[in-house]
């Protein structure tokens, strides 16, 4: 039955997407300092469950078109208008599922967007600390009391604090 496999597709999704949290999750407590292979190992998980999830939505899209098929409903039929007209034991079901994928976007949106400011900052230091390593080589040469041209001696100080 199509809403049975319907249940299905959104409990995959709901699955899936709690995977993604959780890879986001880790993504987020990673320390500056981790290997690249740790990294991409996070990396690999998310994008494995970013992918299966673009795949279950394509499905249920076509889960939903059948359904509209065997209705005979012309105009656009969203999730949340089937739960409205689907009998009792379905309902539930799917509200539950509905309610639970909505929660498990916002969080990760909200990680998501962690992530992704925590990233911009590192860029930003590294870009920082590399510009002012390059600053350090290409001073010029200064002119002594001696009356000789000399290199300026002494350490590059980075001015602001990381």
């Amino acid at each position: 039955m199509v809403l049975e496999r319907l249940i299905q597709n959104l409990q995959s999704q709901v699955d899936m997407h709690q995977v993604l949290l959780e890879t986001l999750n880790q993504e987020k407590e990673i320390p500056a300092s981790c290997s690249l292979l740790e990294l991409k190992e996070i990396q690999t998980v998310r994008d494995f469950a970013a992918q299966q999830i673009f795949e279950l939505e394509a499905a249920r899209i076509k889960i939903m078109a059948e359904y509209t098929r065997e209705h005979n409903i012309q105009s656009d039929f969203s999730l949340k208008a089937l739960i409205k007209n689907c009998e009792s034991p379905h309902r539930e079901q799917l509200n539950e599922l509905r309610y639970l994928l909505n929660q498990l976007v916002l969080r990760i949106q909200s990680v998501g967007k962690q992530n992704a400011e925590k990233a911009v900052a590192r860029i930003s230091c590294f870009r920082e600390i590399q510009n002012s390593v390059h600053k350090s080589f290409n001073r010029h040469s200064i002119y002594s009391m001696n009356g000789r041209m000399t290199q300026p001696k002494g350490a590059c100080m980075v001015q602001k604090s990381i």
